[in-house]
Formats: C-alpha cells, structure tokens, sequence
C-alpha cells in the first residue's frame, strides 16, 4: 500500500546499544493490537556501539565521529557506514562525498563523481552504496512513490527509479508525488496538480490582491505546504483571505479545517492528514483533530507524528513514546526511548529497558480465527447459484483470498446493486491496507455499513439530495469508476490511459477518465464488438473478478 511514504525532515536520535540502566524494566511485547488489527514487534539484529541515524528502507547510519568535526583534519578522515537490520556492515563512504536525508523506493541521492568530465553531479545509490543511477543532475529531490523529480539546465522534470525520464524538464518548481499527483510551476508561473504521466489534473486558482499602489496583482489563491497523503494535500491561503488550514482533494476541492489557525502556530507543520486525523499544537503541547476541527485527542502529548493504519507514534511529557489510536487510546504502551515516524505499515524504535532497536509492524488479523465447527455436507446448489463457466476458477480464487462476503458467494449471474459492490469493496480494502476503515460518511435512505465506509474514503458518492440509492442497479461506468477511486485510496492509482472502445462517447463525462484506466490497467474489459456499454448492469461475477485483478494489481 499509503501506502504511505517516510517524510522527509525526520528527527535522528543517538542510539546506545548498551543498557540504559533501566534492565529492571521488562522488554516489550511481541505483538499489541487495536481494533482487530495486530502491530507485531520484532527485535532487530543490530547491535553497533557507534551513534546511529535510521535513513529508512532498513538502511542505519553510523560515524566514527563521536564529538565535535576536527577541522584541521581531513574530511576524508570523517567515516561513514550502512547497516543493516541484522546488523551487516553494507557501505562505508568518507565525508568528503554529499549524501541526501534518507532512503526512499531503495535508493538515496547522492553527489557522485565524474572522472572523465571532472564535476559531480547528483545520482543515487542503493544500500550498498552501488550506483543505481549514475551523476547527471544539477539538482535532486529524494525518490517519493516511485518517482523523484531532477533538474538539468535549470528546469526540473521526474525520473523513475531506473532512472528513465518520465516527465520531461519543463518546470521551474517541482514537489514530491504523493497518491499519484505532485504540484508543479511552470516558467509562465502558473502552478498546476500533475499525475504520473504529467497530465493536468487541476490548476491552482490565483485570485486577486491590493498591490499597494491603488491597483491588483495576482497572487495563488492557497500554497501548498504537504504534498498528497491518503487523498488530500494540506495547503494554508496565501492571501490572507483563509486562516486555517485547508485540505485538497484529487479533484482540487478544497475545504477547510475549523479551529486549526494556520497564522497563529496550533498546525503541527511537520505532520500531515492521514487516517481522518491532523496533529496540532497550542501551548507547547500536541493534540490531534478530525476533518471537521473537532478537537479528537486532547492537548495531552509533548510530541505526534502523522497517523499512519490508524496509528500515530506520541511522545508524553515523561519523553516517552507509544503509539495511540485516532480515538488518544493506547495501542502500545509508552515505555519507548524514540520512534521514527511510519514508513509505510513500519516503524523503527528503542525499547527503553535495553536501549534494543525493534520494528514495529501494523496490519493483520490480531487475533487467529477459531476454526469452524464441521457442518454436514450442503446440498447441491442450485445452476442459477453457480458462476458462468469462464468465471468459474476466478471467482473460486477470490473467494478463496477472502474477497468475497458470505453474502454475496451466490446468484452470481444477477446484477449487483450499489450497496453490494461497495460491500466487495471494503473487503479488499480492509484485507489489502491490514485495517478497518474507520472514516464514515452517511445518506439518508441507507444506514448500510460499507456504504457509509467507501463514502467516508470518497470513493462513491450519492445520486444527491442526500441519497445513495443503494439498491439500484451498478452500471458499468459507475463500476469503473469506484475501482478507480479504491485504487487511489490504496495508494495505487490505475494506469493512466483514454479509453479506446468504439463507444466511448456514451460513457459520461465524469466516468471517462476512469474507463481508459480501467482498460489500460487490465482490470476491466469491454463486452465484445470494441463495446464498453457504459450503461449496461454489472453481475456479481464480474464484479467479483474485477475486485480479484484490482487485489493483483495493487498487492
């Protein structure tokens, strides 16, 4: 999956693998839970002397500078070295070479030198120090979703992780991709939300302002301060004309947070909105809100990182740390000297009763599923219940992989309504992502629980007027689109691709983008004839293997 990537600007923290003098304290559990979903620890094999500084993708720092840099010394003197989580030595480099803050998609910018032309450029390495792509950038930002965006003759565009230019170097600014879409400046200074494949997305509006002078001058309508995380990015107003923090959808609405004063200092500005929450500060101490400002965990922690599976690691005013749940409730206890903020389902931390490093890992059943009791062998069912002979094996498979609700393993070859596909879709998602979706959004004439899920992730919305008509008839646009939602919200987003069926332009204006991912990404086919009949019903058997090739493609 997020998933979710490590931000950049993380706090290092000096480790000591000897003991904290604490040894009276007893070592951590090996697995907590919250929710029904398991957060499983692991002692790690490292135990180095020297300082340590977690770069994130398993990769730890040491240096055999214990104390202030001797300048008179060269800075080929100063070491560095990688370990691993066992501990293994994988890298050493001096001090001489410019290394980026962490590890992100396996590899790390750094300054490398050409012998042949006598200039360093930026490149990145993976781990163990070996080139992955080679120096030839005048500027690097660090790898984020699979891409990272680069800079040659003063424009900057976005390479991949084989180092290909995927957008080309055109802009004046370029920020990390995030869910898909990063934010981009142009030379004209227009400033546009890109996807992957450098299509527009939506324009940053500008609005307006007094230029002191008795006339206007146009200024950005909001900045954005965080790039895309879990379907928004956080953005403040640059005009003064909002003072509170705003958040983006992929769509480029933007709605604002209540109570949470930009200008004033109560956002904690290296936290981001994850799992329906936002970390704030007032008074010197952290709290944690909901979308609507409403004030969820009390001023009651020195310190919280971003919300990652429900789970955000805390610091007390003890200076220790646990992680709480989006309710403030413990999931595991504070008796932790440092925690890294999650990278993905992962974090990093020190136990406190023997200065030991362990990972932390979120997602899972917490508990094993009794087995059933033996039930007498079924009757036959009936034809009508099977499903179509081509769809036989793979609707066996997804049923085997727990994709599909009891409810919905029968009358294959009938139509499924609203309600029912939003049910096969909060089974992926909470098999998928390891976590019951806790947002919620309701309607009024359906109290349905999985409706009430996918709206609270956006991923459907009503028919208006505070309806879902939950047991309509899905159409085949509506399905493309919905997949294409839930594959956002999984920090997978379908491939790009127009939509090539000879009727295309039956499909509606808001579907169309969805039906060519759905097409290119291979998830959902047309009904022969070069036809993608947009209006046609959607059976249970082909909603059921078309969840089965969006669990493949996002696993």
């Amino acid at each position: 999956m997020r998933t979710k990537r490590f931000l950049a600007g993380f706090l290092s923290a000096v480790l000591l693998a000897a003991s904290l003098g604490t040894a009276a304290l007893a070592a951590p559990a090996s697995s907590y839970s919250y929710n029904g979903t398991a957060v499983t620890v692991t002692q790690l094999g490292i135990n180095v002397s020297q300082s340590l500084t977690y770069l994130g993708d398993g990769v730890f720092r040491a240096s055999n500078q214990t104390g202030a840099i001797n300048y008179v010394s060269s800075l080929k003197d100063i070491k560095y070295y990688f370990y691993d989580f066992d501990g293994n030595l994988t890298y050493e480099y001096d001090g001489s070479m410019s290394l980026g803050q962490h590890f992100s998609d396996g590899l790390c910018k750094m300054l490398l030198f050409d012998p042949y032309t006598g200039t360093e450029k930026w490149g990145y390495i993976d781990k163990y120090g070996n080139t992955a792509i080679i120096g030839q950038f005048d500027d690097a930002s660090d790898f984020s979703d699979g891409y990272a965006a680069v800079k040659v003759d003063g424009l900057w565009g976005y390479i991949d992780t084989k180092g290909e230019l995927v957008i080309p170097y055109q802009y004046l600014f370029c920020d990390d991709f995030g869910d898909g879409l990063a934010f981009v400046r142009t030379p004209d200074y227009q400033e546009y939300c890109i996807d992957t494949s450098g299509n527009i997305v939506f324009e940053i509006p500008k609005e307006p302002v007094d230029d002191g002078i008795g006339g206007t001058r146009m200024i950005y309508a909001y900045t954005c301060i965080k790039p895309f995380d879990d379907g928004y990015a956080m953005a403040s107003s640059s005009t003064g004309k909002y003072q509170y923090v705003l958040l983006v959808d992929r769509s480029g609405n933007v709605r604002e947070i209540p109570n949470v004063d930009f200008t004033t200092g109560t956002w904690n500005t290296s936290a981001r909105f994850n799992s329906g929450r936002l970390p704030v500060s007032a008074g010197g101490y952290s709290g944690v809100v909901d979308i609507n400002g409403n004030l969820v965990v009390p001023f009651l922690y020195d310190r919280i990182y971003t919300y990652s599976n429900g789970v955000a690691p805390a610091r007390n005013n003890d200076g220790l740390w646990g992680l709480i749940d989006t309710e403030g409730n413990t999931v595991v206890p504070f008796e932790w000297s440092f925690m890294w903020e999650f990278q993905g389902n992962q974090l990093v931390a020190q136990h406190q009763s023997n200065g030991r490093l362990y990972l932390l890992e979120v997602g899972g059943s917490a508990q094993p599923q009794p087995e059933p009791e033996p039930e007498p062998e079924p009757e036959p069912e009936p034809v009508s219940n099977q499903p179509s002979a081509w769809a036989a094996d793979d609707v066996a498979r997804a049923v085997g992989s727990s994709l599909v609700p009891q409810s919905l393993q029968s009358g294959y070859t009938q139509a499924t309504t609203r309600a029912e596909f939003c049910a096969l879709a909060v089974q992926l998602y909470e098999t998928v992502m390891g976590r019951e979706i806790t947002e919620r959004a309701s309607f009024t004439d359906t109290d349905d629980m999985s409706v009430a899920k996918m709206a609270g992730l956006g991923v459907v919305n009503g028919v208006g007027g505070g309806l879902f008509d939950p047991d309509a008839a899905l159409t085949r646009e509506q399905a493309a689109t919905m997949l294409s939602r839930l594959a956002g919200v999984m920090q997978k987003p379908l491939t790009a691709g127009n939509a090539g069926f000879a009727d295309k332009g039956s499909v509606a204006d808001w579907a169309i983008e969805a039906v060519g991912e759905v097409e290119a990404s291979g998830i959902m086919n047309g009904v022969g004839d070069n036809l993608f009949a947009p209006a046609d019903p959607y059976t249970r058997e082909q909603s059921i293997l078309t969840m089965l090739r969006l669990y493949d493609f996002v696993k």
